[in-house]
């Protein structure tokens, strides 16, 4: 999945810089939107970057601050300002207050960059990484539900996915409840694909291989454990378990480790 972090790879992004957020930078973008008019409520369905243009910043009763706060609440990812004359000149430290304690990355270009590009660049590399998202999902569930795998189509897929299945794997599951009820809950799809996230570059950081995907109200990963200790596995779970306490207050989840299988 595409996240705040890869705009910085981008070309047309180059002159780019965060000035508050960094802590978001985790967030996954789904696509772009540039805002036309103060009120998004209508215009966005979460997970998107918004691009505040001049069109925006011109329009009666336009206010920064509660723009941004607005966007915050629509779960948009984070915001790209056109920096510039007859374009927003300053950044109020309300604005960079407001951004670092909701970990909602801030970032700044000239405004003479060409929206153009940012667009065509961005929508490639989302394609591109949802493709590769996909053939994830699709190992993972046909690993899950199809019983006649061969050794041969699982060796070819590993090397479609970078994923490795000799040694050692295993299974884990996180299950979100509504608070309370302890009823089931469809996660709202921007919540679950930022968590799904973390948590697969939470492993990758340790050098842990791990195809991971969600449904309904669920995420299930299969992780390579060939080369890793229990101590470290330890330390990764409490940190699933705390990322979304922080971040997402209103769920409660459990998770379901599997035995490790050869």
């Amino acid at each position: 999945m595409f996240q705040c972090k890869d705009l910085f790879k981008l070309p047309s992004l180059s002159k780019m810089k965060i000035i508050a957020g960094n802590k978001g930078l985790h967030k996954i973008i789904r696509w772009s939107y540039k805002a036309e008019s103060i009120h998004l409520a209508k215009w966005v369905h979460g997970g998107e970057l918004l691009i505040v243009s001049k069109m925006v910043i011109h329009e009666k009763n336009f206010n920064l601050y509660n723009f941004l706060k607005e966007a915050i609440s629509l779960n948009i990812s984070g915001a790209l300002l056109l920096i510039g004359p007859n374009y927003i000149e300053q950044i109020p430290q309300s604005v960079i207050d407001l951004s670092n304690q909701k970990h909602f990355p801030l970032f700044l270009i000239p405004w003479d960059t060409p929206l153009v590009d940012i667009f065509e660049e961005l929508g490639h590399a989302i394609a591109s990484i949802n493709l590769i998202n996909d053939k994830h999902k699709d190992l993972l569930f046909s690993i899950i539900f199809n019983t006649n795998l061969s050794l041969d189509y699982l060796k070819y897929q590993s090397q479609e996915v970078n994923f490795s299945f000799d040694g050692y794997l295993q299974f884990f599951e996180i299950n979100f409840l509504l608070p309370q009820s302890e009823n089931t809950l469809i996660l709202n799809d921007v919540d679950k694909d930022t968590i799904c996230q973390f948590i697969h570059t939470l492993f990758e950081n340790e050098h842990i291989p791990i195809l991971s995907s969600s449904y309904t109200k669920n995420i299930i990963a299969l992780i390579n454990v060939n080369n890793t200790s229990l101590d470290t596995l330890n330390t990764l779970f409490p940190q699933i378990l705390n990322y979304i306490k922080e971040n997402h207050p209103n769920y409660i989840v459990n998770i379901g480790i599997g035995t490790r299988q050869k």
